[in-house]
């Protein structure tokens, strides 16, 4: 297998040695160590190339006149001030800078750097008083004559516009002018004016439109862009942004529009308030005319009515309908309501009254009749009726008599009453009267006989009768007012129930005419 060296520490890394160890020890703790040292030492000084010359007085040292310093070791070798030193000319006078390039070990290298100057005595003159502007359109053009105390040891110094340096940043930006102050040897100076440039001023918005009610959501006017001025930024236009409370009925819009400038000022906030609540009742159209009907069975069926809002959809009210849950009459009220997103209510209502009053229709009665005999009166039958709310059907006949008899009156009355108390009657009347006289069997013929004794036996003569049926009854004999010579009457009577009576004799003449 394969082990992975530990390095030692380097105390110095720019001149010492690395111990580089190996160490393995087997599963039983023996143990095996190599190792090989690396010794660093950093003798190569870093390079540089000298920086070109330039004119006039050596400005504040800037190491970075030295592009191209470089080393075997070091990333960035250090860049210090050597020293400038003069050739003590005038006119020119020539000054030799030394910069001075060291690595991370101390190994150096110098370049050199010449600044030709007419003479040793540089101008003078202070730095400009700094302004402040608020734009840059306000940033003044540059003026030489803002430098006011130049001054040199021989003629006046000519004063030039050098250059602008801005800082890059905004709100504020910081623009160093420089004006260079040059002496007739070619020394010059430069000084500085600070020019702030810092927006302090808000922009300005338009007007607003005036605050506004609206019924529906839909009436809120579509936005529109206000104009706004600016001290700096170009004039436009800017879109507005709507805040709903969150509420309803009402619900309250602030609509705002507001700029900020390149430096964030802002412009007051201009608002436009929009209230939007519906106050209008949808309208729907008219519910059916009340209506009165015979039956339940009448009553149209209910159906949608439609309306139509001024904010909400279109749309089908559904009926509810109540009975006031009488009868004869019931009073059925139907009623439709719609109401709003915002609780107007629309509400149409129709009065149906049921109210049954057509009798029904009975099956004539058969016609009243008259009979002899009880078992003469036909069956009692259903009649039939039709109702126009109730269904159809039949009538159970009831039939009364006046208990008499001879005549008997049997009254019967067939009746049918409706849900709604309407009564169909019909009646018969039937009379019963037995008129008929029973009728008897032929009696015996008449007889003459000697004596009393020879009188034949009494014997039951049979009747029969249209209503009573038929029997027998036993004859009655007349009395005898002489036994040796008169008549018995023989004589059989029957009176059926209504009393019709029939009677047959038969006569027996008694006449002792024999001699003893």
């Amino acid at each position: 297998s394969t082990v992975t060296g530990v390095d030692g520490a380097l105390t110095d890394p720019c001149g010492g040695t690395i111990t580089r160890t190996w160490t393995y020890t087997d599963a039983c703790g023996n143990n095996a160590t190599v190792t090989q040292t690396i010794t660093v030492d950093d003798t190569i000084d870093p390079t540089a190339t000298d920086p070109g010359p330039q004119n006039g007085l050596p400005p504040v040292f800037d190491p970075l006149q030295v592009t191209d310093a470089a080393d075997n070791c070091t990333v960035n070798p250090t860049v210090t001030f050597g020293g400038d030193v003069s050739d003590g000319g005038n006119c020119p006078e020539i000054i030799t800078r030394t910069y001075i390039i060291t690595d991370d070990c101390g190994n150096t290298t110098t370049v050199e750097q010449t600044f030709t100057i007419g003479d040793a005595v540089l101008p003078t003159a202070s730095n400009p008083t700094g302004i402040n502007v608020e734009c840059q359109v306000d940033v003044p053009v540059t003026d030489p004559t803002v430098v006011t105390d130049e001054a040199d040891n021989g003629a006046t110094p000519t004063v030039t516009w050098e250059d602008d340096t801005s800082d890059g940043l905004s709100c504020p930006e910081t623009i160093l002018r420089r004006y260079r102050v040059t002496d007739d040897c070619g020394n010059f100076i430069f000084v500085t004016q600070t020019i702030t440039v810092m927006d302090v001023t808000a922009p300005v918005m338009d007007a607003p439109p005036a605050a506004l009610a609206v019924q529906c959501i839909g009436d809120v006017p579509a936005m529109i862009d206000l104009g706004y001025a600016d001290n700096c930024d170009p004039t436009g236009v800017v879109t507005g942004s709507d805040v709903s409370d969150g509420l309803s009925c009402p619900e309250t819009i602030t609509r705002s529009w507001f700029w900020t400038d390149a430096c964030g000022n802002v412009s007051a906030t201009v608002t436009q308030t929009i209230t939007v609540h519906d106050t209008q009742a949808p309208v729907m159209t008219g519910a059916p005319a009340d209506v009165a009907v015979q039956c339940i069975g009448d009553v149209p069926a209910i159906s949608d009515l439609a309306y139509t809002d001024n904010c909400d959809p279109n749309g089908n009210a559904v009926g509810v309908e109540v009975s006031d849950g009488l009868s004869c009459p019931e009073t059925i009220t139907r009623t439709w309501t719609f109401t709003d997103a915002c609780g107007n209510v629309a509400t149409e209502t129709q009065t149906i009254t049921v109210h049954d009053t057509q009798v029904p229709v009975m099956t004539a009665a058969p016609a009243d009749l008259a009979v002899q005999c009880i078992g003469d009166v036909p069956a009692i039958a259903d009649l039939a009726y039709t109702d126009n709310c109730d269904a159809p059907g039949n009538a159970v006949g009831v039939e009364v008599s006046d208990g008499l008899s001879c005549p008997e009156t049997i009254t019967r009355t067939w009746i049918f009453t409706d849900v709604c108390g309407n009564v169909a009657t019909e009646t018969q009347t039937i009379t019963v009267h037995d008129t008929q006289v029973p009728v008897f069997a032929l009696p015996p013929a008449d007889i003459a006989v000697q004596c009393v004794g020879d009188v034949p036996v009494m014997t039951d003569l049979g009747w029969t009768d249209n209503c009573d049926g038929a029997s027998t009854v036993t004859g009655v004999d007349g009395a005898l007012t002489d036994p040796c010579g008169g008549t018995i009457t023989r004589t059989w009577t029957y009176t059926d129930a209504c009393g019709n009576n029939a009677t047959v004799t038969q006569t027996i003449t008694v006449d002792d005419t024999i001699d003893p």
